[in-house]
């Protein structure tokens, strides 16, 4: 094979590579949308059970044109937190916890920062989808990439990264 041969073969596979980068992702989008699209408003008959459940008939709540605060939390019935929205320094995080109080979702920007992370039941990072610092490049003289998707499997080690 000659020299012209090898770079036309390579330019080849790095089209497909990223035409597989962009499918993946368009997947994974599709199927979070079509999650979301599956849930249903039931915000209405929660508020009046509760309201039944505390002996209190139901009202409509009233509507605040805004709400100021650096720290929203989210609560379940038995007191446990499952969510948390903070304004912390140059950048804010949404973080959503189990059932156990650990972390199993996490959206967070800071300055050109931005991620998206997901956690095991064991609460540790297995798909963070954004900047991440947490996989270094693998060749010397390399940057790492403005943004990725990487996947780690329960010990830590990197599964796949792309780029």
């Amino acid at each position: 094979m000659t020299i012209d041969e090898l770079q036309a073969r390579i330019e080849k596979l790095e089209r497909q590579q990223r035409r597989g980068r962009v499918a993946f992702l368009v997947v994974i989008l599709l199927g979070c949308g079509a999650l979301l699209m599956a849930q249903t408003d039931q915000s209405i008959e929660i508020r009046q059970g509760l309201r039944q459940l505390e002996g209190v008939p139901y009202a409509e709540p009233t509507i605040q044109a805004e709400i100021r605060t650096n720290t929203l939390s989210l609560y379940d019935r038995e007191g446990r937190q499952r969510g948390v929205l903070s304004a912390l320094g140059d950048g804010s995080v949404l973080a959503l916890f189990d059932g156990d109080g650990k972390t199993r979702a996490e959206l967070s920007a800071a300055g050109a920062n931005v991620s998206f992370t997901l956690y095991d039941p064991d609460g540790k990072v297995r798909t963070v989808v954004g900047s991440t610092g947490l996989v270094g490049s693998r060749l010397r003289g390399e940057r790492a990439p403005a943004s990725s998707i990487i996947f780690l499997d329960r010990e830590g080690n990197l599964l796949s990264r792309m780029p």
